[in-house]
């Protein structure tokens, strides 16, 4: 791992999170679940899917949670359990009972815990090999590494939800660093 990559990702959140920010829209947010709803229309029924209760700017995929909910699939949302550990999950619905978390990240007060299937993934930044830039703390790549590890590598899938502008040339890469397998955005789907 080269010595200044820290450096590198540091610079890169502080850019993604002013360009994220700047280019926010609810327009475009509504699109972007639309085609992620989409993209959940097509998965096996009663599949058991990750989102994510979003803060700041990031994009929020509660519309498409909802949905799913509705459809029968089963939703859950990540729960920071400890410093340097894989994120744990919690089913969620919509009328779950929420408290603040670490982060001031909102979590299920209580529900089963369980592994996801398919994991909505929130980001800074991706590039064109749909590298993540997430906050730093290295808690989704820990966990994807986790359940690639636990599951068939066929069974599991990460999704990255973002603004068409939040694409950036390439990320500052290390080796515990996740590829997501589609992101999607207000624009495409890119796999």
């Amino acid at each position: 791992m080269p010595k200044d990559l820290p450096s590198q990702k540091n610079d890169a959140r502080k850019a993604a999170a002013e360009s994220r920010a700047a280019e926010y829209s609810h327009v475009a947010e509504a699109l972007a679940n639309l085609r992620l709803t989409r993209f959940i229309e097509s998965i096996p029924e009663s599949s058991m899917i990750s989102g994510y209760l979003p803060i700041g700017s990031e994009l929020s995929p509660l519309h498409t949670m909802c949905v799913a909910h509705q459809i029968g699939h089963t939703i859950c949302v990540p729960v920071v359990v400890g410093d340097s550990q894989p994120l744990k999950f919690r089913t969620w619905s919509p009328e779950s009972k929420l408290k603040k978390g670490r982060f001031g990240v909102k979590t299920p007060v209580d529900g089963a815990w369980v592994e996801p299937e398919y994991l909505i993934v929130p980001l800074l930044a991706f590039d064109e090999r749909n590298y993540r830039l997430g906050y730093g703390g290295g808690y989704y790549d820990r966990t994807i590494a986790a359940i690639r590890k636990s599951q068939a590598s066929e069974t599991m899938m990460t999704i990255g939800i973002a603004f068409d502008a939040q694409q950036f040339a390439s990320m500052p890469v290390g080796p515990f660093d996740q590829r997501l397998d589609l992101v999607i955005t207000e624009r495409r789907v890119i796999k």
